[in-house]
């Protein structure tokens, strides 16, 4: 992720799924290095959690992390309204199908043209088949990690090798 958002230098990036902000800092400090660029991040069960671990963060780093505790829904709805567009997304939210495929979905429409998204647990059944079933509804995006095309239908459950080496 670090490497994608130096290289691709995006205005503005969405995590959905804050946790424990470690995937936050990572993308905080890309940014931080390639002197541009804003991250969004939301989580819903995050608001006593997240706070105070971004809050801990280097002042550089708090300057450009916005954090919302608040779900997707929420959020995609405002920034749908509101018109506001990503160049780079990360999708690690609920991993159950319909959440999963409801995320990258809304993503998509607040995507700017040559954006990237990344789907963060494609090991999992949930993030594998809303990645599937968004592919096959969007024609004009494409798998550029190639993990689509490798599921196994007949063996759902099966973990598709990794796209890259040491990672799921």
């Amino acid at each position: 992720l670090h490497h994608l958002i130096v290289m691709l230098r995006p205005e503005r990036v969405l995590e959905v799924g804050t946790w424990r902000a470690g995937t936050t800092e990572t993308m905080a400090r890309a940014l931080w290095e390639t002197g541009q660029g804003r991250i969004d991040t939301i989580d819903p069960f995050g608001g006593e959690r997240c706070p105070p671990i971004i809050g801990a963060l280097p002042p550089a780093l708090r300057e450009i992390i916005t954090f919302r505790a608040e779900n997707s829904a929420v959020f995609f709805d405002r920034a749908m309204t509101d018109n506001d567009y990503y160049d780079f997304v990360l999708v690690d939210g609920n991993h159950e199908y319909e959440f999963a495929l409801f995320d990258v979905m809304c993503a998509a429409r607040i995507m700017r043209p040559g954006g990237l998204m990344v789907m963060d647990n494609i090991e999992q059944i949930g993030p594998r088949l809303a990645a599937k079933t968004f592919l096959e509804r969007n024609p004009d995006w494409r798998d550029v990690a190639d993990v689509v095309r490798h599921i196994d239908l007949a063996s759902p459950f099966k973990v598709p090798a990794a796209s890259f080496a040491d990672t799921k």
